[in-house]
């Protein structure tokens, strides 16, 4: 719904309908580009206040604008799943924060629909399943200073085996740039993957990420490791062990 309280048509605001084919077994992963200047702000109505609030607490005007676009864009591809107006959708949040469907938004066949979104700088996933609980996370890879000694804090010590194992390959190569872009590559890497599984799990935040193991942890769920866009590293969690069948759809 706009501002002055009609709802907008659905085609001006999906691309492509894909909430037919949502499987049991199936992850729809949605890309959506928060450049694009069609990303709809002009149905910002369509937030909730709570929304609208936490996009106010922005210091910065892009911060504010990705925020808005991104859950823009979580709104109107739900509302396609759940044939209902993006105004209408009931989210609240678990124990720990993550956001979910209340009960009375949730499918009418009373089946139950699991979503998570992720954004960084201008990029966000959003990832919608009827499999399981899901977790998702894009960060956009960027210099980070003292990176062993944030990689000792965030990583297990077999994950940090794993991480070196790897760029031990890369040790003798005479190009040092690409020695530094394939560090910066490895700990997002790693990091997307654990991060969408605890965001998969519910977890606030841990006293200790060296301690959290991502594969140990991992019983139970189907992890993957995405590559989209470049400069972008992306992976998600997903609470099931049958095959997965996963569907990629472009937001604007």
């Amino acid at each position: 719904m706009n501002m002055d309280g009609r709802t907008p048509p659905r085609s001006s605001l999906l691309p492509t309908a894909l909430a037919n084919s949502l499987q049991p077994h199936a992850v729809h992963l949605w890309w959506i580009n928060l450049e694009a200047e069609s990303a709809g702000l002009e149905w910002r109505g369509m937030l909730s206040e709570e929304e609208r609030q936490r996009a106010e607490r922005f210091v910065f005007e892009a911060d504010r604008r990705r925020f808005t676009c991104a859950h823009l864009a979580l709104r109107a591809i739900l509302a396609d799943y759940l044939e209902m107006a993006p105004a209408d959708i009931q989210l609240e949040t678990g124990v720990h924060g993550k956001p979910r469907l209340t009960t009375a938004s949730m499918p009418a066949d009373g089946g139950k629909l699991y979503f998570n979104l992720s954004h960084s700088h201008e990029r966000a996933l959003l990832a919608i399943t009827e499999a399981g609980e899901i977790g998702v996370d894009v960060e956009r890879i960027r210099p980070l200073d003292n990176l062993d000694e944030l990689g000792r804090a965030c990583f297990s010590r077999r994950e940090r085996m794993l991480r070196d194992a790897a760029l031990d390959q890369l040790a003798d190569d005479p190009q040092r740039d690409r020695l530094l872009s394939a560090e910066l590559r490895s700990f997002f890497t790693l990091w997307t993957r654990k991060e969408a599984l605890l965001k998969g799990l519910g977890e606030g935040l841990l006293p200790s990420l060296e301690a959290f193991d991502t594969e140990a942890m991992a019983a139970g769920w189907t992890l993957r490791n995405l590559e989209k866009w470049p400069g972008y590293a992306a992976a998600f969690a997903v609470q099931t062990t049958g095959i997965i069948d996963v569907q990629f759809q472009e937001w604007l």
